[in-house]
């Protein structure tokens, strides 16, 4: 199985910068090169890399030498002109939207990866220990058996993140959202209600297979108990997992939520789908009233930003949705929960900090360098 690891990123500022000295300064794409990067296996893994070229220099389109040499993974990079992300509201902290560098980068994993299985799309400021993360994704094509280029498949953690319905007449987190179809209540409008979701609902086929609406994926992978000689193994684990089919009828009522953005997984399938459909694009360009009076061009959290909208979109293409894997952390806080099941951690901005939260979770998954 072929794995790709995606990332927006910045070019490095200094190419002269060795990665771990980069990663002090500050430069996250140095702290993946400095940890996680160089231990991604040669024979199954590709790293994808879309850099934000805000200005037209030929040094931003590639990465320094030190970063790829001792890199045994196929490393690609590409410049995406004019930035990865916009601001469509200068005057708010909700505004950076990067659904302009989600598209690109979709658009990029469909033309030039067609021998992928699956792709991990990891931020830059995300920690993620790669032994755990391969073993999570074999353990996810094992348990769901389907082909992941014939059926989308889209796996991560939606805790702490928004829910987005069909709500008339009911009221979330205490506030009524709308009282009928794409009619603001107050200042809040549910965005599955607006008539340009309708329209984008009718126009996008999911895709389907015998017997397959949408699979919900709850807990399917736990760690064995480690072995003495070895770091412990997510991959061993017994399979132990529940899929329950939604109807057509229950899915258009069910809440939809999405994985943050920090890591998460699409299958080659949801990749072509979603580029060959121009899904995140359409997602991201509806409009409706704000639950922030600064963000006029919100609905219950805006699908211009890009983790919401690619989850939108594989709602509307159907297919294994799995969003409940904790282990996609977010926030140092709540690491513990998953101890030396840890699969990502999300986000951390401080390169010193990465470094030695890098460490302290290769020993807790029983690794000694």
């Amino acid at each position: 199985m072929r794995i790709t690891f995606a990332m927006l990123a910045r070019p490095p500022a200094n190419i002269t910068q060795a990665p771990f000295t980069a990663c002090h300064a500050g430069e996250m794409l140095g702290c993946a090169f400095a940890t996680w990067v160089p231990l991604l296996p040669q024979a199954s893994s590709d790293v994808a890399i879309l850099l934000d070229c805000s200005k037209p220099s030929g040094a931003q389109g590639t990465l320094p030498v030190s970063y790829t040499t001792m890199v045994p993974a196929a490393i690609h990079s590409r410049c995406l002109w004019g930035g990865v992300c916009d601001r469509y509201n200068n005057d708010t902290r909700y505004s950076l939207t990067c659904a302009r560098g989600t598209i690109a980068l979709l658009d990029w994993l469909n033309e030039a990866f067609s021998g992928t299985e699956f792709v991990v799309k990891v931020d830059t400021d995300a920690l993620l220990l790669p032994a755990q993360v391969d073993s999570y994704v074999r353990s996810l094509a094992s348990a769901v058996a389907l082909d992941p280029k014939q059926v989308v498949i889209y796996a991560g953690n939606a805790l702490r993140t928004y829910e987005y319905r069909r709500c008339e007449g009911v009221r979330v987190r205490g506030r009524s959202y709308c009282s009928s179809a794409g009619k603001p209540c107050g200042k809040l409008v549910c965005l599955r209600s607006t008539v340009q979701w309708q329209h984008l609902e009718a126009s996008i086929n999911p895709l389907r297979v015998p017997d397959l609406h949408e699979m919900r994926v709850s807990r399917f992978w736990r760690a064995d108990s480690p072995s003495a000689s070895g770091p412990k193994s997510p991959h061993a684990a017994r399979a132990a997992f529940m899929l329950e089919s939604l109807s057509a009828a229950n899915r258009s009522k069910s809440a939809v939520g999405y994985g943050h953005g920090g890591t998460y997984v699409l299958s080659r399938a949801a990749v072509v789908a979603m580029a060959s459909k121009q899904c995140v694009r359409r997602v991201s360009s509806i409009q409706c009233y704000g639950w922030s009076s600064k963000e006029p061009g919100a609905c219950e959290h805006s699908p211009q930003h890009e983790d919401a909208a690619v989850g939108l979109c594989a709602h509307l293409l159907g297919g294994v949705h799995q969003l409940t894997e904790r282990c996609f952390v977010r926030y140092l806080k709540e690491w513990p929960i998953c101890k030396a099941r840890l699969l990502a951690l999300h986000p951390i901005k401080n390169g010193s900090v990465y470094l030695r939260e890098w460490q302290h979770h290769r020993r807790a998954a029983g690794f000694t360098k």
